[in-house]
């Protein structure tokens, strides 16, 4: 398998955690770009990307939106099956897509933003 960047076009590497400073407990590899050090974790057992690399602003708006997504969730008393229902809906969008290793920055901003009731900011693509 490989897995180009979607930032500098560069081939990524099959890396551990530890290579990149992140704590797994599943010990899953990671795919690293070594030449500007986007990265994504892999499915359990594989070396399968859980979705395309994310530079470290993408990793903080992907982990803002999972956040509000675990408040939103426990606010209403949702099971996860439910929150994603929910959240798809909101979104405009079919469950199988509210996937937030595939979200690009704009996305979980709105997810933020739908989940918080706060006035969303779009970043310019």
């Amino acid at each position: 398998m490989s897995v180009t960047c979607p930032y500098c076009q560069q081939s990524a590497v099959l890396v551990t955690a530890a290579d990149i400073g992140v704590e797994d407990r599943a010990n899953r590899p990671y795919w690293r770009c070594k030449p500007c050090g986007a990265y994504i974790a892999c499915y359990a057992g594989t070396e399968t990307p859980l979705g395309p690399l994310a530079d470290e602003s993408l990793r903080e708006a992907q982990h803002l939106a999972r956040v509000a997504f675990r408040a939103f969730k426990e606010k209403n008393l949702f099971t996860k099956g439910e929150a994603f229902q929910a959240l798809a809906k909101k979104l405009h969008m079919s469950p199988r897509e509210v996937d937030f290793n595939h979200f690009d920055i704009n996305t979980c901003l709105r997810v933020t933003k739908v989940l918080s009731n706060r006035r969303e900011h779009v970043c310019p693509q």
